[in-house]
């Protein structure tokens, strides 16, 4: 079975779910299969609100929302990160050495032409 299961709350997308039918799917799952809610650049208010009402397991974020918004969320954030080149890959730098990363390590990029 799933580990974890990915409820999107992003409007006009394909499979975007109103919290009421979240909560159906939510309450049909086995107890240890994690719930996340994916979220694009919504306010976070709704975010929290959402994450309340479906105790969801964890956050996933793949919009402009930063590191402040990320704090206010109560539960473990995912950050998706757009690559479309070498240059996107910039930010994670300051990420990787505030988990106390020493710079120098090898990250393995799956996209040849991102490779230098």
């Amino acid at each position: 079975g799933a580990d974890a299961v990915g409820l999107v709350f992003v409007p006009g997308t394909p499979r975007v779910v109103t919290p009421a039918r979240a909560a159906a799917i939510v309450e049909r799952l086995p107890p240890l299969v994690a719930t996340v809610g994916v979220f694009v650049d919504q306010p976070l208010e709704e975010v929290c609100r959402i994450v309340a009402l479906l105790r969801l397991s964890a956050v996933q974020l793949h919009g402009h929302e930063n590191e402040a918004f990320s704090r206010g969320v109560p539960v473990p954030v995912i950050r998706a990160l757009r690559v479309r080149d070498a240059a996107s890959l910039q930010p994670l730098v300051g990420v990787y050495a505030q988990m106390g990363y020493e710079p120098g390590g090898r990250i393995n990029i799956a996209s040849r032409s991102l490779r230098s």
